[in-house]
């Protein structure tokens, strides 16, 4: 989700977003998402093709881990300077499969850790675009947990219960801090 809330900021024509998850979807729309495919509907692949005019997309970035998901990511980026980027690896000892006919054809994959990110300046960014009101980041957080249910948080994370959820550690430091909307105020 955070992937897709950047291209607000960016002049995309389409932006797809794909998930298992209905909650998932509407809220992609928030984002600005154009089309929306539910991966246990539809075939993603053909989803994105139908899409695209036959064509693969510039850009997918996947957040999901399963082998068969990067595959499925990689086949559908458009040949000529299409990018797959993944942004988790598969569990150790797990290999994807792709056809190296399609790395010539000018496809291109990578992973990466946590997005690559630079926390020293990143984070100042983001604070500044979310206090500017393009990066609306209180989007991402669907469920709050006290600290003593940081157990809990992990178990509906795993279980895709939740998306976003936020631990609290005092919550009476951040009341003073959210505005009638619960956004973060400066």
């Amino acid at each position: 989700m955070s992937a897709l809330m950047t291209t607000i900021l960016f002049s995309c024509g389409k932006v797809i977003a794909i998930d298992v998850s209905s909650e998932k979807l509407a809220l992609a729309y928030s984002f600005e998402a154009t089309n929306i495919i539910n991966a246990l509907v539809c075939d993603p692949v053909q989803g994105i093709r139908l899409l695209k005019d036959g064509n693969g997309v510039d850009c997918l970035v996947k957040e999901s881990v399963p082998p068969e998901v990067v595959e499925q990511a990689f086949a559908s980026v458009r040949r000529h300077g299409g990018k797959c980027v993944f942004a988790a690896h598969p569990e150790e000892g797990k290999k994807i499969s792709i056809d190296p006919y399609e790395l010539i054809c000018g496809k291109n994959i990578r992973g990466t850790w946590g997005g690559s990110s630079d926390p020293d300046r990143d984070v100042p960014l983001f604070a500044e675009l979310h206090l500017a009101g393009k990066l609306p980041l209180e989007k991402l957080i669907t469920q709050r947990y006290r600290l003593e249910e940081i157990n809990s948080a992990l178990d509906d994370l795993e279980a895709g219960k939740v998306g976003g959820p936020l631990i609290e550690i005092d919550p009476a430091m951040c009341a003073d801090k959210l505005s009638d909307e619960g956004d973060i105020v400066g």
